[in-house]
């Protein structure tokens, strides 16, 4: 292992919290302008939307920081960030309130149309 460019550690350190800020505050966002019917608070939503920033900002700041040379590439790059951030808010919320049922739908609530589909 070599040693480590702290002028490259501190870019990926910024860009990558950055991409977190815009996460969270896609979360908020979401929330924000289409509240659901939720019994979690946005605090709760936040807290626990952190966890998923990290993981899923991380794997996308490790193949994107290296690429990113304009204005447009960190547009697109935050801009997924909190496209992300707005979706995770109703994943977060079916995971913590749990889903009545299953996930998948059943063959009894499927209309014809959907089973001629699925068989091909």
């Amino acid at each position: 292992m070599g040693s480590i460019d702290w002028g490259i550690f501190a870019y990926s350190t910024v860009v990558l919290s950055i991409l977190i800020a815009w996460y969270i505050f896609g979360i908020w966002a979401r929330t924000y302008v289409f509240p659901a019917e939720t019994t979690l608070t946005i605090t709760q939503q936040l807290v626990a939307g952190l966890p998923v920033a990290l993981i899923t900002m991380g794997i996308y700041a490790k193949n994107a920081i290296g690429q990113m040379e304009n204005p447009f590439d960190f547009a697109i790059a935050f801009g997924y960030a909190m496209v992300l951030g707005m979706l995770s808010r109703e994943s977060l919320t079916r995971f913590f309130e749990g889903t009545k049922g299953s996930v998948l739908p059943t063959l009894q609530s499927m209309s014809e149309t959907e089973l001629a589909r699925t068989k091909g």
